[in-house]
């Protein structure tokens, strides 16, 4: 399955924030409710996380649910400037 930019962006900004909390994936899985496959299949833009699972990994992180999104922005912002 061909991955989408905003899911590999948001995937991206997801795994530097997680390793910027120094958590593992199975750590982040176990704080917001969910499997460690399923946050690696976030991380790496296989699948898109629902409302409730942004919801739910930035509390884990101690973020609103608009800050996460906001980094995941953020990232593919960084990536088109480091494209032009």
């Amino acid at each position: 399955m061909a991955r989408s930019r905003p899911e590999y962006d948001f995937g991206r900004a997801l795994a530097a924030l997680r390793e910027q909390h120094k958590l593992t994936q199975l750590e982040l899985a176990l704080r917001s409710g969910f499997g460690q496959g399923h946050i690696s299949s976030i991380e790496t833009g296989q699948k898109s996380p629902t409302l409730e699972t942004i919801r739910c990994v930035a509390k884990a992180l101690g973020l609103k649910p608009s800050e996460l999104v906001a980094l995941g922005e953020q990232c593919a912002e960084q990536r088109k400037a480091a494209a032009s």
